[in-house]
């Protein structure tokens, strides 16, 4: 079981080098394809054929430096992930950032999308993109955080469980990343009450199908 096709969100962000690292350091551990995902943030429904704003207009004006910062954005992305030796493409999609990712995500094993920076104007999306993507498309998402990755990510894994569909979902959908793992630590709080959880039976199924 391997991650066989990646998403990155790619844009100008002071983060973004260390989130595309971390998506071609996946995508070369599991021989994937990697797919960095830059956009203007202009919803598709005002051009929902791609941008075709008259040049030299009033409109151009506006939307021409957001497709610069895009492509921009796309170069960087080239540059690392040709340094990482990773198969990879370059798209330039004119939509939301959390739209965009959360429809390439249906075609994806794994979308990695960054933390969002308060300190970083989020001026091409309304919502909170990692949840947006999260909640909106089936695939995994990883949220690489702002903080710096001095270890690496996907060494130690915390597995929150309470045996419910979507602990489990949440599990087989991490299991490729978790097998590159050093440890995996599983935390579950047990309601009061409950007889499962607490089932030493139910601990060593688990326990026997992570080992």
């Amino acid at each position: 079981m391997s991650y066989r096709t990646i998403v990155v969100h790619v844009d100008e962000s002071r983060h973004a080098p260390q989130r595309i690292r971390l998506a071609a350091r996946l995508a070369g551990e599991h021989e994937a394809h990697l797919v960095g995902l830059a956009v203007t943030g202009v919803s598709r429904e005002v051009f929902p054929h791609g941008y075709h704003a008259v040049p030299g207009s009033l409109e151009a004006s506006y939307f021409e430096p957001l497709h610069a910062s895009a492509a921009r954005a796309l170069e960087g992305f080239g540059l690392l992930a040709a340094e990482a030796g990773v198969s990879f493409e370059k798209r330039l999609v004119c939509d939301l950032a959390s739209e965009a990712l959360a429809r390439m995500g249906r075609f994806a094993d794994l979308v990695v999308a960054g933390q969002d920076d308060p300190d970083e104007a989020l001026k091409d999306t309304i919502g909170r993109i990692p949840e947006y993507v999260a909640f909106t498309c089936a695939t995994p998402v990883l949220v690489t955080p702002n903080a710096p990755l001095a270890h690496g990510m996907g060494r130690h894994v915390l597995v929150g469980w309470n045996g419910s569909q979507e602990a489990s979902s949440a599990l087989l959908a991490a299991l490729p990343m978790m097998r590159h793992a050093v440890r995996v630590t599983v935390v579950s709080f047990r309601p009061h009450g409950d007889l499962e959880l607490g089932d030493p039976q139910h601990q060593a199924d688990l326990a026997g199908f992570l080992a």
